[in-house]
């Protein structure tokens, strides 16, 4: 006995011994994966991050990396990363390529991606990215729309942060670009101080600093492109002091020393110019093409004035091939975009015509439907109606055949015979319907005296259908229920 309970005693102990190993080899291997998953999503941020540093000192071999970075975000569900890394792809066209094309397909994708995540701030990126590709190839309608709908986008975020507020000033920004482009520059400067007035409600001091850093610089640009250089020259200089304590050498700074080599090319000093031109080329962040252009346009103007021909002949060259690389690849871009426009428009005017064929052919499904029941609903109400007279014995009152006989005859004083005959019948008429009409007074009394259809189109030289609508326009004046009939009604009036 003794020895069974040891036994018993020894098989539970192996049994929990076993369940525990068990339970250890099912849960581990799930907290492995669980933490598998975090250190992916941990190294995949910082990778993310890594690309973006990238994307400004060798975009090439940042972009090489953008698709497998893509895949892993998708892997992982990150949404943000995808977005981010979607807007790594556009910003590559955009900055360090000059491929229209390219840049429209990946704009589009990160603004329907942003769409389906619901993410008002990538989204609202996307329509600046687009803006940009649609003002460069003149199409100003497209841009405006872009830039409206951006707009929208950023007024439905409720929590209002640094963020919200730098992105709010980067559409006053691009706003202040169109009116440029349009040669407004009131309203282009009135834009431009509202992207100011935005980034002063900045709650972190650092990055107040960095938004008036870039402010300064674009009203920079704003005044010299007026020819107000002094101010010009003022904003610039407050925004290089900025820059040198953020320790920025970025496309603001490049932006600063191209306007002071116009304020000293305007003042007639050339040295002066040369020098910030050339300090202008050698910033880091230059290598958007429209920087470029503008930069050796300028620097073909100054060696000319100091009568450097061998510089200004390079710069000659180096200019016309950036052009040409440009002006083919806008060219291209925008027979896409008004290809695509054309096709758009084309399937607006195909579905516009299916539309109103639609709605074309359910209104006469429903005219012949209502007909068809209409004409039903009178062939059973003439139906009843000839039965019901059938049943109703022929009045001897002398007054009835002497109304009957006006009617044959098309007597004017019909209706004022019959109303003394049967006093209060126009009356109880119009406490149906005030709007009743003598000639319906006169039908009426057609009915009140029993007459058949048949009898009243041929005293009035009318078809029969005719009368049966007429009747059926009565019922609808009086309010007169389908399934009674007529003549009994008013019978009973």
């Amino acid at each position: 006995m003794r020895a069974k309970t040891i036994f018993v005693v020894m098989a539970n102990r192996i049994i929990l011994i076993l369940f525990f190993f068990c339970s250890f080899i099912h849960v581990f291997p799930q907290q492995a994966k669980e933490g598998n998953i975090e250190q992916r999503q941990f190294n995949l941020k910082h990778n993310v991050e890594g690309n973006e540093q990238m994307l400004r000192t060798n975009p090439d071999e940042a972009f090489a990396r953008v698709n497998d970075l893509l895949n892993e975000a998708r892997a992982l569900h990150n949404t943000n990363l995808e977005l981010q890394l979607l807007r790594q792809k556009t910003s590559y066209y955009y900055y360090a390529k000059v491929d229209f094309n390219k840049l429209i397909e990946s704009a589009k994708e990160l603004k329907e991606k942003s769409k389906s995540y619901n993410n008002p701030y990538y989204h609202a990126d996307a329509n600046l990215y687009l803006f940009d590709a649609y003002c460069l190839n003149k199409l100003y309608n497209e841009a405006l729309n872009e830039l409206d709908e951006g707009s929208q986008k950023l007024n439905q975020i409720q929590v209002e942060t640094d963020d919200l507020l730098n992105s709010r000033a980067n559409f006053y920004l691009a706003y202040a670009n169109y009116y440029s482009q349009l040669g407004d520059s009131k309203s282009e400067i009135k834009n431009l101080l509202s992207a100011v007035n935005e980034h002063s409600k900045a709650k972190d001091p650092k990055k107040k600093q960095e938004f008036s850093y870039k402010d300064f610089t674009n009203l920079a640009d704003a005044y010299a492109r007026v020819n107000k250089m002094d101010s010009a020259r003022y904003f610039a200089e407050r925004s290089i002091v900025m820059g040198n304590d953020l320790g920025m050498n970025d496309a603001s700074m490049y932006s600063n020393y191209l306007t002071l080599g116009q304020v000293y090319q305007n003042y007639k000093e050339p040295g002066k110019a040369l020098y910030y031109y050339k300090k202008a080329e050698n910033t880091s962040a230059r290598n958007h093409f429209l920087n470029v252009e503008k930069l050796y346009e300028k620097l073909i103007e100054v060696y000319g004035d100091l009568g450097d021909e061998k510089n200004k002949k390079d710069y000659e060259y180096k200019l016309k091939d950036l052009k040409l690389k440009v002006s083919e690849n806008k060219n291209e871009s925008l027979h896409k975009i008004l290809e695509e426009t054309r096709e758009n428009d084309k399937s607006r005017i195909y579905i516009y015509i299916l539309l109103g064929s639609f709605v074309v052919i359910v209104g006469l499904l429903i005219m012949i439907i209502r007909f068809r029941r209409k004409n039903k609903l009178l062939e059973q109400q003439e139906k009843a109606s000839q039965e019901y007279l059938q049943e109703q014995p022929e009045p001897n009152e002398q007054s009835y055949k002497d109304l009957i006989e006006m009617v044959k005859h098309n007597d004017p004083a019909f209706l004022g015979d019959f109303l003394k005959t049967f006093p209060g019948f126009f009356e109880k008429l119009q406490s149906f319907n005030p709007n009743i009409v003598q000639s319906e007074v006169e039908f009426c009394a057609l009915l009140k005296l029993n007459l058949p259809t048949k009898d009243i189109a041929r005293f009035r030289n009318l078809e029969p259908k005719t009368i049966q609508n007429k009747k059926y326009r009565i019922r609808k004046k009086l309010n007169i229920p389908e399934n009674m009939d007529i003549y009994y009604w008013f019978s009973q009036l």
